[in-house]
């Protein structure tokens, strides 16, 4: 079983994020996600200490009130420029050196990761309908849409815009939407 863990940068700090990265993103919009790391279970304590050692050794040497407090809630002071040649550097080494570590630096920032999060509920979703046997024509219909609507959904296209269809599709079918949501972000 895996989790995967967060590299993010908000233009002056660094830090990994094992949990809640989404709501770290909307407390402060400037956060960026650099790249995620795929962990298995056994190997999360070890992988966050590997990353915050490498992150110590970049590190940048600062006076500032500031950065002791950053520092203090986990955050490490490294150039920007710099951020991307360690990672490629430090964390691409560690699929080939412990092979229970996945690199993916395919989520590079909200917006990758929000497609992302798309993709996996439109996979989740897809697989629920296909368990109900019914066609996505036939769920679109059953829920006033079209039956693109419901494909777009499944492939990750686009998402649920109108928040009253999530007490529809349970209502009429019993999927329930919020559920499917925690799984696509890694919350079961």
């Amino acid at each position: 079983m895996e989790k995967t863990l967060f590299i993010v940068f908000d233009g002056r700090y660094v830090k990994i994020v094992e949990k809640n990265v989404n709501e770290i993103i909307e407390l402060n919009p400037q956060i960026k996600i650099i790249c995620s790391l795929c962990v298995k279970i056994n190997r999360i304590e070890q992988t966050i200490n590997y990353v915050k050692k490498t992150f110590k050794n970049y590190e940048k040497l600062s006076n500032s009130r500031n950065d002791d407090m950053a520092k203090n809630a986990g955050w490490f002071l490294i150039e920007k420029n710099d951020i991307i040649k360690i990672i490629d550097k430090e964390f691409s080494d560690i699929k080939k050196e412990k092979n229970t570590i996945k690199f993916n630096k395919t989520i590079k920032n909200p917006h990758i990761l929000h497609n992302h999060i798309k993709k996996n509920f439109g996979k989740l979703f897809a697989e629920k309908r296909r368990k109900l046997k019914i066609s996505s024509e036939a769920l679109g219909n059953l829920l006033g849409l079209d039956g693109n609507t419901i494909r777009n959904w499944e492939c990750g296209k686009t998402f649920i815009r109108d928040l009253s269809l999530i007490i529809d599709i349970y209502d009429k079918t019993g999927i329930d939407v919020i559920e499917l949501l925690k799984k696509s972000v890694g919350r079961n």
